[in-house]
């Protein structure tokens, strides 16, 4: 079984290597190139945060957001190995004006750029591999679905976000939870580096309440991932702080039910509605952390559930969450891999695949006018009722995860034993 899980895995990668050298979120791997390399030069990249807020604000007399390096330094250590590998390679950077205006600011640097599309995408390509080698020695099934899932593939070699790595890092706590108290903790801590995780908490503390030594074991585990954080926080804390509160704060957006609030109100009407959205989305969590620990549900079955929670009712879901759930998801009975469709659609009607395809495009005159000719073409054609669109995606995947929930929340307990190296399912 493990020469046919890892010949999966190794196809998984292949896969992703192919496409990954020729896409890209042009504004997310930029805010990567350059957080990374601020980070290798001594650069604080929280301070560069702040300081293009106040020269927002400079500008405009508005506090509007700028959405740079808002995540926990944990992303900077996983990428910072791959970035120095390139400058080891070039001393250019691969593309300059990245979060300028795509058609007179951006230059593309080739073929450095390529290379480093493909460096910067590799710890998360590996990931992909490392899931699809894991869920095999569980289920064949859902290792196939993993590794070919068009979803995963678009959000780890297209876009190029690491929300993919963080479906590890919960797959692996999961699996490490019985054995290994504080490496679950220090598992668990890594996956922080994107806030929306925390809310996993109630996933895993309830198991501890009654064994104090074990919680002190899987806590200690989630301070010493903390390590990096405490340091940045420690060398600008107003910089920090800063960054961490913008994200934490961002108002409605992304494919979820609340979307076309955004486009109906002011922006003081939204931040608003975001504050009450807010409460909501804490007590839903609070609830079925309790619901969950009451029933003594299998913990990927809670993972599972409180992430599909905060699908339903956080104020901000981007289009890439879903990869963070899918790994342990697949363990589950009360999820289904098909939710991915809604996302899948929604890019295409938000950031459009064409703009992942700049890479390709922007390498001669050519290729580039005629970019420039489908983009303005896609633009005539879903101009006029693209919100709404982007509007009935959300609210599908919003209830059909509500619809997931509600049956996790009702379905009879299931023991269904998780461990490295040797999995069992007793049911």
């Amino acid at each position: 079984m493990r020469r046919e899980a890892l010949k999966l895995a190794i196809i998984a990668v292949a896969i992703r290597l192919v496409i990954a050298p020729f896409f890209m979120h042009t504004w997310d791997v930029t805010t990567i190139l350059i957080s990374t390399d601020q980070f290798l030069k001594g650069i604080n990249p929280y301070q560069y945060v702040l300081q293009q807020l106040e020269a927002l604000y400079d500008a405009t007399g508005l506090h509007l957001p700028y959405y740079g390096f808002l995540y926990l330094p944990h992303v900077l250590l996983v990428y910072t190995p791959f970035y120095g590998a390139y400058l080891a390679l070039f001393r250019d950077a691969p593309l300059v004006g990245g979060h300028g205006d795509i058609y007179t600011g951006l230059k593309l640097i080739y073929p450095q750029l390529y290379y480093a599309l493909l460096l910067i995408k590799l710890p998360v390509i590996f990931a992909d591999g490392a899931v699809t080698y894991l869920l095999y020695r569980k289920s064949v099934r859902a290792a196939k679905i993993y590794a070919f899932s068009p979803y995963v593939i678009v959000i780890t070699s297209m876009w190029g976000n690491f929300d993919p790595l963080i479906g590890l890092l919960l797959l692996l706590s999961s699996l490490t939870f019985e054995r290994h108290r504080m490496l679950s903790g220090l598992l668990y801590g890594f996956s922080c580096m994107k806030f929306y995780t925390i809310v996993c908490l109630g996933a895993f503390l309830p198991r501890l309440i009654r064994q104090p030594k074990e919680m002190l074991r899987f806590l200690a585990g989630c301070v010493i991932s903390q390590v990096p954080t405490l340091w940045f926080l420690a060398r600008d804390p107003n910089a920090f702080l800063s960054a961490l509160i913008l994200q934490a704060t961002r108002p409605i957006n992304g494919v979820n039910i609340y979307y076309s609030m955004a486009a109906v109100r002011g922006l003081e009407q939204v931040q608003f509605l975001t504050k009450i959205i807010t409460l909501i989305f804490v007590g839903a969590v609070i609830a079925v952390s309790i619901h969950y620990a009451r029933r003594k549900v299998d913990l990927n079955e809670a993972i599972t559930g409180l992430m599909l929670t905060y699908v339903v009712f956080a104020p901000v879901t981007n289009e890439q969450l879903l990869a963070a759930i899918i790994p342990v998801g697949l363990l589950s009975k009360n999820f289904s891999h098909k939710l991915t469709v809604f996302p899948l659609l929604y890019i295409a009607f938000n950031s459009t695949y064409h703009y992942f395809a700049i890479p390709i495009f922007y390498s001669s005159e050519a290729l580039r006018a005629t970019w420039e000719g489908l983009n303005a073409l896609w633009g005539l054609w879903v101009k006029d009722y693209q919100m709404q669109l982007r509007y009935l995606l959300g609210a599908g995947l919003g209830f059909s995860s509500f619809w997931l929930l509600t049956t996790s929340l009702g379905a009879p307990r299931v023991t269904v034993k998780l461990s490295l190296p040797e999995w069992r399912v007793k049911r």
